[in-house]
């Protein structure tokens, strides 16, 4: 199946609109799990940090939806080669450190998440900011 811009951009909009009914807040857990169901609260929270990356890619599909196809595609290959290393490293960091005293507790799945995505964008934003000048200026 051939990625398009519609295509991603219409995805990565559906991920974060099921991440944002998630976790829209505290009536909404109370919704999906009652009102003291912490082991279904805490599932939510944790399924949704998976679901955290989707937001920079909205953010980026949306800007790359204008741009030349070029560096969209340059643009989705970093994106798939970017998406299984936060999948795999969610699982794979969560529960990490804890070793530093009172302060350096157990980084949660939600600090790992948080984080990658941040990295993501500030990748994402240097390769579509440097690609486009570049790829434009070729022609």
């Amino acid at each position: 199946m051939k990625m398009t811009k519609k295509k991603v951009f219409f995805i990565s909009l559906a991920m974060t609109v099921i991440n944002l009914l998630l976790i829209g807040g505290n009536k909404t857990l109370d919704f999906w799990c009652g009102e003291n169901n912490y082991d279904c609260r805490s599932n939510l929270l944790y399924f949704s940090a998976y679901l955290l990356l989707f937001l920079p890619i909205l953010l980026f599909s949306a800007i790359t939806y204008f741009i030349k196809e070029e560096v969209f595609r340059a643009w989705l290959k970093f994106t798939c080669r970017y998406l299984p290393i936060y999948l795999l490293a969610i699982p794979l960091l969560s529960g990490m450190g804890g070793g530093g005293g009172y302060l350096i507790g157990p980084i949660g799945s939600g600090f790992i998440a948080a984080s990658l995505s941040g990295l993501y964008t500030i990748i994402s934003f240097f390769l579509v900011l440097l690609l486009f000048p570049l790829k434009a200026s070729k022609k």
